[in-house]
């Protein structure tokens, strides 16, 4: 194992300086660039490794995030995946470790809360999806001297640095980009009440903006995320009469099945009906029509969240950041001159 003295002895400089480099903290000694690349340098081609448990010893830190996630998305949707790499990327910027917990409700939240101390733990990542209140948990963290960051939605507490995103403008960017693409009547999937669904309200704005009237016709509602039904929902928005002429789903998975409903009733995609989901999920490239969808950008997230996580490690207040979601364009919302056809064309 290369050791710091052993760098020092083969370029003939102190440990001392060496330890100084390769940590980037000089505090007020200085050095010349060309001399601390060679350092940098011959570490490199030594194969050098900080030993971890000498550096916690000489900086009170442990060099390890505690990362508790709360899985969230459909099968196949690539989130939690998206979320662990940007995390792992991140920290490996700093040569941090990561500790992994999942959780779903609140006892599984117990190993979570047992992990969350400072003889363990630097500080804390909390994501996903928060099925039950998380925020008594969280200040009882915070409460040990843990800092705590969050990917959430929206912030749980002032006090907390959240990586967040607007679900009325994942809504908003899904139908704006059909309405790009030439839709004038698209249709909405969405669940829960249209009043509690953001998406929805991004949906009637992106609407308004555009001039299209908002009728209940083309709102499609579920109660829940499984997919059985959605074939029925399709079948029954063809046959109602009512015109449409692209779909915005809740989710990519929920995308794929109103494809196969769709095609298997002769409706062409993009042709007669254009269709974006949501999530940027690895179907979207497998479909037979390759689906369009919006991202919430979660790898980029979950780098962020590291950062506001740093942040406040280092004294600074925390701060809520929202990350605008993006389109991912492909051949399901691909522009054509052919109008809203009537689902009795079909």
């Amino acid at each position: 194992m290369v050791r710091i003295s052993d760098i020092a002895e083969d370029l003939g400089v102190s440990r001392s300086l060496v330890s100084k480099v390769l940590s980037g903290k000089m505090g007020q000694s200085t050095v010349r660039p060309e001399l601390a690349e060679r350092i940098r340098a011959r570490a490199r081609q030594l194969g050098y490794v900080p030993n971890v448990s000498a550096k916690s010893l000489f900086t009170g830190r442990q060099h390890a995030i505690g990362v508790f996630i709360s899985r969230h998305g459909q099968p196949g949707s690539g989130l939690v995946e998206a979320l662990i790499d940007g995390v792992s990327a991140e920290l490996a910027k700093t040569q941090q470790r990561m500790i992994l917990q999942f959780f779903h409700d609140e006892p599984d939240f117990e190993p979570c809360l047992a992990a969350a101390h400072r003889n363990l733990l630097d500080g804390v990542v909390v994501a996903g999806a928060p099925y039950f209140d998380l925020k008594p948990h969280l200040k009882t963290i915070l409460g040990r001297g843990v800092p705590v960051a969050t990917m959430f939605d929206t912030p749980v507490s002032p006090e907390i640095p959240n990586a967040g995103i607007d679900q009325t403008e994942v809504g908003y960017a899904a139908t704006r980009h059909l309405v790009e693409r030439g839709c004038r009547a698209p249709a909405l999937v969405f669940i829960s009440r249209p009043e509690v669904n953001l998406r929805y309200a991004g949906y009637c704005r992106a609407l308004k903006e555009a001039g299209i009237p908002l009728r209940s016709e083309r709102l499609c509602r579920l109660r829940t995320y499984e997919g059985a039904k959605l074939p029925d929902l399709v079948q029954a928005l063809i046959a109602s009469g009512e015109p449409f002429d692209g779909i915005v789903a809740e989710s990519d998975r929920q995308s794929a099945i109103i494809l196969r409903a769709l095609l298997g009733a002769g409706v062409r995609v993009p042709r007669d009906v254009k269709l974006i989901g949501v999530d940027d999920a690895p179907v979207c490239e497998f479909s037979p029509v390759h689906l369009s969808s919006v991202s919430g950008q979660d790898r980029r997230r979950a780098a962020l969240t590291v950062r506001l996580l740093q942040e406040v490690i280092e004294g600074k207040p925390p701060r809520h950041v929202l990350t605008p979601p993006t389109v991912s364009a492909r051949e399901s919302t691909a522009a054509s001159d052919v109008g809203s056809v009537a689902p009795s064309a079909f």
